[in-house]
């Protein structure tokens, strides 16, 4: 079991049949955890959405393990050079989103702000299904293709700014559609120490030393631990 007092992270589908009920996993072009999505159009992006949570210390990892904080978020930004709108705070909103239970599939937040934006996501809505999926192509490392995305440093957005950093170790971002998320966190670190790099799934976690490169954790179910260790050949210390 993973242990932390405050959790941001991400997760991935998982291919095994939920509730014990028998199910076959469908080719999907977006899926988190236990829904799935199909005939994306332009101009509407669909991603994975997970809340930070504060929980007992010792047992955070369980409220976000059960999915009760993993969302998927369906959303159409405001078109280039339109007037954006903003909340009450002054901050930028979507022309629509809504925000999916990413393991039961009910809708839990929606907001629309044209026609236009609940037209398309609404279209997207009519393909949803609950229960076990499969890529409908690459989606690395869900899938062992050969990976098609960047590779970054882990750094924070105050070490970027900074010229006088100490190297931190690179790894490959997982690949749009794959599901799985990679967050930078400092729970394990400790003050003054480095990052920590964290990819998750709806199953498994690791936890990566920001500049050694060591695993801190490895908490990994069977069935993905090819695909995690898929992403850790791509971690590379400094």
């Amino acid at each position: 079991m993973v242990l932390a007092a405050l959790i941001v992270a991400g997760v991935l589908l998982a291919t095994r049949p939920w509730a014990g009920e028998e199910a076959t996993a469908r080719p999907a072009e977006f899926g988190l955890c236990n829904v799935s999505v199909n005939d994306i159009p332009p101009g509407v992006e669909v991603l994975a959405f997970v809340s930070p949570i504060a929980g007992p210390e010792g047992s955070a990892w369980e409220p976000f393990k059960s999915g009760d904080l993993i969302l998927l978020r369906v959303l159409v930004p405001v078109p280039e050079g339109q007037e954006p709108f903003v909340d009450e705070y002054g901050l930028p909103l979507p022309a629509g989103a809504v925000q999916i239970n990413a393991m039961t599939g009910e809708v839990e937040y929606e907001d629309y702000r044209t026609p236009e934006a609940e037209s398309k996501i609404k279209a997207v809505l009519e393909t949803l299904k609950v229960g076990p999926w499969e890529p409908a192509g690459p989606a690395w490392p869900r899938t062992d293709t050969s990976p098609d995305s960047d590779i970054v440093e882990l750094r924070s957005a105050e070490e970027a700014l900074t010229v006088d950093t100490k190297p931190t170790l690179k790894y490959r971002l997982p690949e749009d559609g794959s599901g799985m998320i990679t967050r930078r966190s400092t729970v394990s670190a400790g003050v003054g120490e480095p990052l920590m790099l964290r990819a998750f799934t709806c199953e498994s976690i690791v936890e990566v030393h920001g500049t050694t490169g060591e695993v801190l954790q490895r908490d990994v179910v069977p069935e993905e631990e090819a695909m995690f260790q898929r992403f850790l050949d791509e971690v590379v210390a400094p």
